[in-house]
């Protein structure tokens, strides 16, 4: 239908266009996403705030990490959904230093970042296993910007934490509370009843080890396809198809 407005040379408006990256972000089409891209410049439509923030997303979910960035610099006047689009879209793909370098400039510049921002920075943390830098914006999220936690920034707390070896810490309260709020947000997953009880063992708190394993049983737990957990010598273990991270 798109294709079809363009033949009978009708001007698409913002929202036709923020609908068709829409389709496009859904199927994860390069070769269309860079089509209209290209009618785009070659129209002299202005990537405005929403437009240009579907661009860099659709860039990025086709693993076209380079256009994204290629479009976010072209930017003269970037806006809130720009800064964080990037910057959710450098920390999927691996690149936390270019991540957090983007953040740290949003923030000399005075761009108040959202919740979805610090979602892309915990992830760039826990991809690159910055346990220190991971709390300490954790805590900024809270302290300096007055944002809520919500479970995805408890999910990547928890990730950060654990790739770093802190759930065999001998006090492990902090990723308790990542752990205890994230079960309060998804009461139904299992892998955070799994961290909490192998942490308990570690710390011999076999008390709270017992209630653990007791949520486990009573709840209704969700686990991901081709998931299963098995205990050997006191510690779960989750078993995912294609991990060979156990023996």
């Amino acid at each position: 239908m798109f294709e079809r407005m363009l033949k009978e040379e009708f001007m698409p408006s913002h929202a036709t266009l923020v609908s068709v990256f829409s389709v496009v972000f859904g199927l994860a089409s390069l070769g269309k996403g860079r089509s209209i891209y290209s009618y785009i410049v070659k129209s002299g439509i202005e990537l405005d705030g929403v437009v240009g923030t579907m661009l860099i997303e659709m860039y990025s979910k086709c693993r076209s990490i380079d256009s994204a960035l290629k479009v976010f610099q072209t930017k003269h006047h970037k806006k809130l959904g720009h800064w964080t689009a990037i910057i959710v879209g450098l920390s999927i793909h691996g690149m936390a230093e270019h991540a957090l370098k983007l953040f740290l400039e949003m923030h000399r510049i005075g761009m108040k970042p959202n919740a979805i921002t610090f979602v892309g920075v915990l992830n760039a943390c826990s991809n690159a296993g910055l346990i220190n830098d991971g709390r300490g914006y954790f805590n900024t999220m809270i302290n300096e910007y007055g944002i809520k936690p919500i479970v995805e920034h408890y999910g990547c707390l928890v990730e950060i934490l654990c790739r770093a070896g802190a759930r065999n810490h001998r006090s492990p309260k902090i990723v308790e509370y990542a752990v205890q709020h994230l079960i309060e947000f998804a009461p139904e997953t299992i892998e955070s009843y799994v961290i909490l009880s192998n942490m308990y063992v570690v710390a011999s708190e076999w008390d709270k080890v017992s209630k653990a394993r007791e949520m486990m049983k009573t709840g209704v737990l969700r686990k991901d396809l081709g998931c299963s957990s098995i205990e050997h010598r006191g510690v779960l273990h989750e078993l995912i198809v294609g991990d060979k991270s156990h023996p």
